[in-house]
């Protein structure tokens, strides 16, 4: 059957809620993304998609790396053969993303109860959340967002609590999503998606597969931009020692655009994640994980 990585996220965010659901990726479709307004949330039908060639997931590389020196190891080189065999998959159109039901709603009301039940448990209050994602998405993005109240919801998760902001521009057609620890206030998500050209933002999201690799001179000049990111924008305190491995983890369409997305072993055994759009280098978002596998 399907393989399909445990990856579900969702983001909530009073009255506006965008979800991602498989969201690394059906050997044989594409994921999905909701939002609703209102304070809903919709269902998600997970409908397979036959009619587009798709390729197989880059693996992973979990070994050891020299950042002054970067060579693609055997695993890599591998990995891009097993791709450049298989064949070419077209870039997502607009029909072709838009072509999905956002299903049922589901009432979020119990956000706000959720959050005063838990209120005293939590060190990061709903005014502190506000404060730290104003200032973490400038830090990231360059962007100054407003913050209101109503878009951000709490969420439980096996460790404990997250805040979750999401908000949208038409003027730009951007979507800004950001989560953070309640507990500790570390945020380890930052998302920015561009759906220029596409009715919805939840369009703009969806992620499919796509043959494509990189040569070496591709790959060197993403290692380093990732490189200069995570020190640039202090990401875990991360300076030129702290990296033990950089490496192509997947190659991928987001919305209509092309998308790679490199993976960061630090030496504290953290995980990052940064994805780009490939056409122009933007970054498209940050995730910051607790171990590196």
């Amino acid at each position: 059957m399907h393989k399909l990585k445990n990856n579900v996220l969702i983001i909530v965010s009073g009255t506006v809620v965008l979800v991602f659901v498989c969201t690394v990726l059906l050997e044989r479709g594409i994921s999905l993304a909701s939002k609703s307004d209102e304070g809903k949330i919709y269902n998600v039908s997970n409908k397979v998609i036959s009619e587009k060639p798709i390729t197989s997931n880059l693996s992973d590389n979990h070994g050891s790396g020299n950042l002054k020196k970067i060579e693609l190891n055997d695993k890599q080189k591998n990995n891009q053969q097993e791709v450049n065999s298989n064949i070419e998959s077209d870039k997502p159109t607009k029909e072709y993303l838009e072509g999905y039901s956002l299903g049922e709603p589901v009432d979020l009301n119990e956000q706000e109860a959720l959050y005063q039940s838990v209120k005293s448990e939590i060190n990061i209050k709903k005014e502190d959340a506000k404060n730290i994602f104003a200032k973490e998405i400038y830090k990231i993005f360059g962007v100054n967002l407003d913050i209101p109240e109503k878009k951000l919801s709490l969420m439980g998760i096996n460790s404990g609590y997250e805040w979750s902001f999401y908000t949208e521009s038409e003027k730009d057609k951007k979507a800004y999503w950001c989560i953070l620890n309640a507990l500790t206030g570390q945020c380890n998500k930052f998302v920015r998606v561009d759906y220029n050209g596409l009715s919805k933002a939840e369009y703009g999201a969806i992620q499919s597969k796509r043959a494509a690799t990189l040569d070496e001179n591709q790959l060197n000049h993403y290692i380093k931009l990732t490189k200069d990111l995570i020190i640039e924008k202090n990401i875990l305190n991360a300076n030129i020692d702290s990296f033990k491995n950089i490496y192509l983890e997947n190659s991928i369409y987001v919305g209509l655009r092309p998308v790679v997305v490199m993976a960061v072993q630090l030496d504290i055994k953290r995980k990052v994640e940064v994805m780009f759009y490939t056409d122009t280098d933007e970054l498209y978002s940050i995730d910051i994980f607790d171990s590196w596998h």
